[in-house]
């Protein structure tokens, strides 16, 4: 992705090599992997692997602009449809925050920038996005940019993925989106 998006405190740009030592920090903490629900890393070159997956897909560092210190990642994921299709017209949101970056409103801030481009400049329909039930802060950063409940899941006590946790689902419109900018 070649785009750098400005906020306030916060520069969204396209992640790289150099960025190596503090995504590895990010990505090798089990309560931030946990939260966005994938396995933490255990090397560097574990490490290295997902963030040049990430450097090939729509995902964007979050970089303070002040100091210029990366402190997460959100990004734009292709969604299946039902058919096994991509659906052109939507795209699941996922994000990881550094923890020493917790509770001061970075990512909802960033949440905010990705969604304004996912609107105006893709042109996308629809954002959906998921949490899982002990996650107060991604529910709140979710409901606060605008998104709405749909549903929730348990995972079966022998899943791969997330065992016996409880997924919650949540939908952003680009009419509802549209709407409250206006406000």
């Amino acid at each position: 992705m070649t785009i750098k998006l400005l906020t306030e405190r916060l520069e969204l740009r396209p992640l790289a090599e150099t960025d190596i030592r503090p995504f590895a920090t990010i990505v090798g903490n089990r309560k931030i992997t946990d939260a966005a629900g994938f396995y933490h890393t255990r090397s560097t070159i574990e490490a290295r692997n997902i963030l040049r997956q990430m450097m090939t897909s729509q995902v964007l560092g979050i970089v303070l602009r002040k100091t210029g210190e990366l402190i997460g990642c959100v990004g734009l994921y292709e969604r299946m449809q039902d058919s096994g299709e991509p659906d052109a017209n939507g795209r699941e949101l996922g994000y990881m925050l550094s923890e020493s970056a917790w509770s001061n409103g970075y990512m909802t801030e960033a949440t905010a920038a990705i969604i304004r481009f996912a609107f105006e400049e893709l042109r996308l329909e629809r954002l959906y996005a998921s949490c899982f039930e002990e996650n107060l802060a991604s529910m709140r950063i979710l409901e606060k940019n605008g998104f709405q409940f749909v549903g929730q899941m348990t995972h079966s006590p022998i899943a791969l993925f997330q065992p016996g946790q409880t997924e919650f689902f949540f939908e952003l419109a680009f009419s509802d989106w549209q709407k409250s900018e206006k406000h």
